[in-house]
């Protein structure tokens, strides 16, 4: 688990947690991430995990949204983030899936407030984005 926002303050957070399954409600804390962020996605990818896009800003009514393109990676045998290239267009709330050990799909999502209907294909071995051109419904 990693990011959020407070529910004292609204402020997003960094901080990152494994759950340990097998002991209920035993976590474990890691280093926190680069960059804190809510509404982000994440997908496990070759021994990492991808923390991509999301807010940056208080999570309260009345501050505007401020998305992200930042992406970086958790490596979980060296329990440290690792920045890695940005995203071509800023996005949170977007979906993601990994596909045969190199790529990430990015899905729609939000840049603020408006709705996204694009993709964006990361490469692992390049770490390098390319907007894939399909338009979602």
């Amino acid at each position: 688990m990693c990011g959020g926002s407070l529910i004292s303050t609204g402020d997003a957070t960094s901080s990152t947690y494994e759950a340990k399954f097998e002991l209920i409600q035993n976590f474990a804390r890691k280093q926190n991430m680069l960059k804190r962020r809510y509404a982000h996605c994440c997908v496990h990818l070759n021994g990492y995990v991808y923390a991509i896009g999301g807010f940056d800003n208080r999570d309260v009514d009345g501050v505007p949204a401020n998305t992200l393109d930042h992406c970086e990676r958790f490596s979980i045998h060296d329990n440290k983030w690792i920045e890695c290239s940005s995203m071509e267009e800023q996005r949170a709330f977007a979906g993601a899936a990994s596909i045969k050990d190199q790529f990430i799909y990015v899905f729609g999502g939000f840049k603020d407030y408006e709705m996204l209907s694009s993709v964006e294909k990361y490469d692992s071995v390049t770490d390098s984005w390319t907007t894939i051109y399909v338009k979602l419904p």
